[in-house]
């Protein structure tokens, strides 16, 4: 699906995306203090501890999605940065926190409201931290503001990637990082690897042989849809799920000079079934460990999985 802008049904669109992404948040919110609001501070509420949805389990979330990356490179500290699809503000709340002045975008309003309310009493006061409402497909930066530019995982919600990252550009300083954590679109290589390494969950001890089998068989559907529309994903999740996604790696490139640049999710399905299921903690903690080390060598050898990190400087 290709969002524009200036399409009738745009304003439909962002009110779908709006309220998908509202919805999420209320529902990680009765549960504990999720990740995307408080990175260091997230927990679950005791009635919630034994959930399985790893979006919400901090010690799983972590042990999947390491942030490290993402928040040292984007640390100068007495620097000014700027969050884009903010969210309910984690990363700019960890950078103010680390010494910097910080401003975060966001689409939601919603959102935007939580990450501001969370923060008056949580943020480092000798520096700055704002969030605003803003649709970075219609946005314009001013020159030469920042020292870093940063992005967790929300950029493939954009559609007009090319304009965007033309306007990241000009609002670095000179010699300005851009930094960024994304999902980009699953390729068929990709997809025959998650297939093939399903079995590795009964290893581990997992026993739903049937949701197993399920997986696949989507996995093989998605893969066939793939073949015959060369290339094309298919469209789940929110309205703009994956609109820019095919776009992002290109104009990194296109844009800016790349200084580190690396993949990981080649394997992304069977760290996902381990996650989220009833396996103890420490077994599952356990074994996503073991499967992101597979998935990292994988990666070193020229396996580009789900999910790319970079660090690019201003040209």
């Amino acid at each position: 699906m290709e969002a524009n802008p200036n399409d009738n049904s745009y304003d439909s669109l962002v009110e779908d995306e709006i309220k998908f992404w509202s919805k999420e948040l209320i529902k990680s919110i009765r549960k504990g203090i999720p990740i995307n609001l408080d990175y260091s501070n997230s927990r679950l509420f005791k009635a919630s501890e034994k959930s399985n949805d790893l979006y919400f389990h901090p010690e799983i979330y972590k042990a999947m999605y390491d942030k490290s990356f993402l928040l040292n490179q984007s640390t100068i500290e007495g620097g000014k940065a700027l969050d884009l699809v903010c969210g309910p503000g984690w990363l700019a709340r960890e950078l103010n926190r680390r010494g910097m002045d910080v401003e975060g975008l966001e689409l939601n309003p919603f959102l935007v409201d939580v990450a501001n309310l969370y923060s008056k009493n949580r943020k480092n006061k000798e520096f700055s931290l704002k969030y605003s409402v803003s649709d970075l497909n219609k946005a314009f930066f001013e020159k030469e503001k920042y020292d870093v530019i940063c992005a967790d995982s929300g950029l493939h919600h954009v559609s007009k990637i090319d304009r965007l990252f033309r306007q990241i550009s000009k609002a670095l300083k000179p010699g300005g990082r851009f930094v960024f954590r994304e999902h980009i679109d699953r390729d068929v290589p990709i997809s025959i690897l998650n297939i093939i390494t399903l079995p590795l969950v009964f290893i581990a001890g997992y026993k739903n042989y049937w949701k197993v089998a399920k997986k696949a068989r989507s996995l093989i559907k998605e893969t066939l849809y793939m073949v015959i529309n060369r290339g094309e994903t298919v469209e789940w999740g929110s309205a703009f799920e994956d609109v820019g996604a095919s776009k992002i790696v290109s104009c990194a490139k296109k844009y800016f000079d790349v200084k580190i640049e690396r993949y990981s999710f080649s394997i992304f399905t069977p760290v996902r079934i381990i996650a989220e299921s009833s396996l103890d903690l420490n077994k599952k903690i356990k074994w996503i460990n073991y499967l992101m080390r597979i998935d990292r060598k994988l990666n070193q050898n020229g396996f580009y999985g789900e999910c790319v990190e970079f660090l690019l400087i201003k040209r």
